[in-house]
């Protein structure tokens, strides 16, 4: 009775192939059109950081031929990027070996001309005659920048908006500076800026430790732009109860370090560039003191 089974059921496989492999022969294959196009992207930012710094532009086909293809690009650009003067091509055509999808062409800003904040955009468009443009992705705005400056902050400080995703929490003791504790990573995130003179900032930071604290106010001062400060008032953030146990249900406080209290800078400091800030602050509860340790936030992107 089992090889009865069995047979039945390779039979029964067979007949279902076959029905497969006759209606397969109804299905039609259907190549997609030739086109054109920037990879995923439509906006690329360049930064150029030394004079041999490069950036490739990739320009890709919708399907594989058996034969070379070329794909013209025409450059233009908005903020005034003359090619020669700000920035060299390696061609302004894309020629696709058979067998091939993806290809590129490169650029290279000049680097002297963006060592004084000088920002370009370059539109690159895919034109005829050659693969006609695809239905995606046929314009590439590339942004192009030098090296970051400090300086800049005085125009670009909205760029520290955002979320700091690598933050460490790191407590010292305030006799020794030794090592208390460590925790996280976990994220953060600065909320708003909001200047306060040419050269200050009142910057709201959420997620401190603890999800459920409030929002803390700090202040960036960039006066010296070689000696950039962080520092706070005093301010209720959340429920003690979520560093001791012992204290839930009363307010706990973040505020200044005076320097007799500990040996670490009484201020923290920041990198914008780098996008890092670095809070240091106390931990108190009205009327029973502080924890008695100094608290360093570095946070990053």
């Amino acid at each position: 009775m089992k090889q009865l089974k069995i047979a039945l059921s390779l039979g029964a496989l067979a007949v279902t192939l076959f029905a497969m492999q006759a209606c397969n022969k109804d299905i039609e294959t259907i190549t997609p059109p030739e086109a054109a196009h920037f990879g995923l992207k439509s906006n690329d930012t360049y930064f150029i950081t030394s004079p041999t710094t490069s950036k490739s532009v990739y320009v890709g086909l919708t399907n594989v031929s058996n034969t070379d293809r070329t794909v013209n690009i025409t450059v233009t650009s908005p903020t005034g990027a003359q090619l020669g003067t700000h920035y060299t091509l390696s061609s302004t055509s894309v020629t696709i070996p058979a067998g091939k999808a993806l290809d590129s062409i490169v650029v290279q800003g000049i680097y002297s001309q963006y060592l004084t904040g000088r920002k370009d955009t370059l539109v690159f468009t895919i034109t005829e005659p050659g693969v006609p443009a695809s239905s995606f992705n046929s314009t590439l705005k590339l942004y192009m920048r030098g090296p970051c400056f400090e300086g800049e902050i005085n125009t670009d400080y909205m760029d520290l908006l955002g979320n700091y995703n690598t933050t460490n929490e790191v407590g010292y003791t305030a006799s020794s500076g030794a090592t208390a504790w460590t925790y996280g990573p976990y994220a953060t995130k600065i909320k708003s800026i909001t200047l306060t003179s040419p050269t200050t900032a009142n910057v709201v930071i959420g997620g401190l430790y603890d999800p459920s604290w409030s929002d803390a106010t700090v202040t960036l001062d960039w006066t010296n732009i070689n000696d950039r400060r962080i520092t706070l008032a005093t301010q209720v953030i959340g429920d003690a109860g979520t560093v001791n146990s012992a204290y839930a249900g009363q307010p706990l406080t973040i505020g200044p370090i005076l320097s007799t209290q500990n040996p670490q800078p009484i201020w923290g400091t920041f990198n914008f560039c780098a996008n890092t800030l670095s809070l240091k602050f106390r931990m108190c509860i009205p009327n029973l003191g502080c924890f008695g340790y100094v608290v360093v936030e570095n946070m990053a992107r």
